[in-house]
């Protein structure tokens, strides 16, 4: 049995229904998820916050709990977590023998560096033909490549004030 709460409840809600005031604290999709558990009823208590995982912390610790790092889960939804990787996201944009620019874009679980970006850039463009005979060097002086890297925080975060700044509907749109 799952009990989601509010996180302003959850120090609460641990203290009644666990037998320690043990909770886990994690980073998740641009969020910071609180769990605690009571093992033997088959019992879990969950919150989320947009609070860093560091200011939830000290709310908790200040509230009586002890804090680890990590997180209870039903068993059902261990398995999806398992499959869950913290994701970086790398664009670069470069100057190409084309009248627009070019852009590139990669997904890598580890953080690259801006240098590792290019590199792979580099690696994908000699191996598909695109640049010849051209050292990596040389490749960086002609293309001038801008690199940026998103972790999943940021991505999620500009998903959500994307979502957040569109308009609500008002009903259903006329397609034609």
């Amino acid at each position: 049995m799952v009990l989601l709460v509010e996180f302003d409840r959850f120090a609460e809600e641990v203290k009644r229904h666990c037998p320690r005031p043990l909770a886990y604290l994690t980073r998740l999709a641009g969020r910071t998820v609180a769990s605690a558990a009571h093992p033997a009823a088959n019992f879990l208590v969950r919150a989320e916050t947009k609070m860093s995982l560091e200011s939830a912390q000290f709310l908790l610790q200040e509230a009586g709990l002890e804090i680890g790092r990590g997180q209870w889960s039903p068993e059902e939804e261990a398995e999806l977590l398992k499959v869950v990787r913290p994701v970086w996201f790398a664009a670069v944009a470069y100057k190409s023998s084309e009248d627009k620019p070019g852009l590139w874009v990669d997904a890598t679980y580890h953080q690259p560096s801006g240098g590792e970006v290019v590199e792979c850039l580099y690696r994908e463009f000699s191996r598909d033909g695109v640049v010849k005979g051209v050292s990596v060097e040389e490749f960086i002086r002609i293309a001038e490549p801008n690199v940026v890297i998103l972790d999943a925080d940021e991505a999620h975060r500009f998903a959500s004030e994307n979502e957040s700044a569109q308009p609500e509907e008002s009903g259903p749109r006329d397609s034609g």
